[in-house]
């Protein structure tokens, strides 16, 4: 096992920083992944370059977490857990003012970070909610258009 475990952080090192499948499989080994954040939807909590340690673990609402998503990995802020049409998801959003909330499968959530546990506000977190709820929707409606 502890070969086995080497050769993952090995293969983090080489292979594309984003790879959510190789991160999932390095986090459920028991180790700590460092991430880097990219881009302004995390500010002013992360800033672009800031790392971050990121661990397998229970997430709550207020955790800052690593999501599988679109062949990426995102780092976001669980805003609620809800069960829509008998499936559990969360939804999520970056702490950057003005940020709309997304949804995610409770799977897809692949990852804890180090940081702080936040909650919004009850009007913030009903507007996250329903912009992520909007968003899906318009999502699935595209679809059959």
């Amino acid at each position: 096992m502890r070969r086995a475990s080497r050769d993952l952080r090995r293969l983090v090192r080489e292979l594309p920083p984003f790879d959510p499948d190789l991160i999932a499989r390095v986090l459920e080994n028991g180790e700590t992944v460092t991430v880097t954040s990219v881009n302004q939807s995390m500010e002013p909590t992360l800033p672009i370059g800031a790392k971050v340690a990121v661990c397998a673990g229970s997430p709550t609402v207020g955790d800052v977490v690593l999501i599988r998503g679109y062949g990426t990995v995102i780092l976001h802020r669980l805003i609620a857990k809800l069960a829509l049409r008998g499936r559990g998801r969360w939804v999520h959003a970056g702490d950057a003012p003005g940020a709309s909330g997304g949804l995610c499968r409770l799977h897809d959530v692949i990852g804890v970070t180090d940081l702080p546990r936040r909650v919004a506000s009850p009007r913030r977190r009903a507007e996250l909610i329903a912009s992520a709820v909007v968003r899906a929707g318009l999502r699935r409606i595209a679809r059959f258009a």
